[in-house]
């Protein structure tokens, strides 16, 4: 099962999803593409620039990737210190704040808008062409808005037909209106990439090859996050096993935060869902109750519970600090 929690103001809506229920990636990119299309012009020219922001070079890298097998000379350049382009086509990726020669082409075609209006992750989609040549703004009002942008444009506007490449006449700014938009998952994650091509397989995976499996499955997870603006992924016993411990963990992070995705370490203090519930480590709050009896929690007749930690014993409240302090100061969580 699959929880995807929304929190509004001070109200949480939890959708309760299964596998089966979540269309196909693809089913719902082509219905919201097709739902969109308008005014198409192709995108052409001998020259090609993409110019990205400070912090928004993987969100140019996305445009990147996706244009150059059709746009063979298209190429990145960062913002900092660079001078007006004159090529036939222009894609400017970042904030006024971290793409200057960005605000400075808006400004000079007579646009203006209201950022002050805007939440954050909030985006513009601009395009403007005259006398054959094309300027796109994928414009943010900051990083992750940057980011949701480049993801539209990818996944929604740009076409690719007969090797040409077509693009929407794009006017478009659109407000985030949740705050919070996250995936809840237990630790051990279904087959992601298996349950979006609809095959299946029944193949037991072990060992440190299901630490690999595991961390490919969280990654293709933040993948499909990212694509679709969700900023937060609660995971259960993090870090783990499933995630290939300490440097799975540190990975996924990196990865995450990169895709604006958030990993939000959920904690259960009763020993059965801590720190690493998986593996040898001296956090690992089930190997804790198991090593200290003395510590676990009773039930009504004054029998230990095996595996349970009484969250009353100084003990173990001084063993949740420092198991936090350091996950922390080793794991880059959101």
């Amino acid at each position: 099962m699959v929880y995807l929690g929304l929190r509004i103001g001070c109200a949480v809506v939890v959708l309760l999803l299964t596998l089966i229920s979540v269309p196909s990636p693809v089913a719902q990119t082509q219905k919201k593409e097709n739902a969109r299309v308008m005014g198409l012009v192709e995108l052409y020219g001998i020259s090609a620039s993409i110019i990205y922001g400070e912090e928004d070079e993987f969100a140019s890298n996305l445009l990147l990737e996706f244009l150059k097998p059709h746009l063979t000379e298209i190429k990145t350049v960062p913002a900092q210190g660079s001078k007006t382009r004159r090529d036939d086509l222009v894609i400017y990726v970042g904030s006024f704040d971290k793409n200057p020669p960005r605000a400075k082409a808006f400004k000079s075609l007579g646009y203006s808008l209201n950022w002050d209006a805007l939440t954050e992750g909030s985006f513009l989609l601009k395009t403007f062409r005259k006398e054959g040549k094309t300027t796109i703004f994928v414009t943010g009002k900051d990083r992750l808005g940057t980011l949701y942008a480049a993801q539209d444009l990818k996944n929604y506007y740009l076409r690719i037909e007969m090797g040409r490449v077509l693009l929407n006449e794009l006017n478009l700014a659109e407000r985030a209106q949740l705050k919070y938009r996250w995936f809840r998952i237990l630790n051990t994650p279904t087959n992601w990439q298996t349950a979006e091509t609809g095959t299946s397989s029944n193949v037991e995976v072990t060992g440190s090859r299901k630490a690999d499996t595991g961390l490919r499955q969280l990654k293709a997870m933040v993948e499909y996050m990212s694509a679709r603006r969700l900023n937060g992924l609660t995971l259960w016993g993090f870090p783990g096993g499933s995630e290939g411990g300490v440097a799975g963990a540190q990975e996924l992070c990196r990865y995450a935060s990169e895709r604006g995705v958030r990993v939000l370490p959920r904690i259960d203090l009763n020993g059965s869902e801590g720190l690493f519930s998986e593996g040898d480590h001296a956090f690992n709050l089930r190997a804790w109750a198991k090593a200290h009896p003395e510590l676990c929690a009773l039930d009504k007749a004054g029998a230990v519970r095996s595996g349970t930690l009484c969250p009353e014993k100084i003990q173990n409240r001084q063993r949740y600090r420092e198991g936090l302090q350091w996950l922390f100061q080793n794991v880059r969580v959101g």
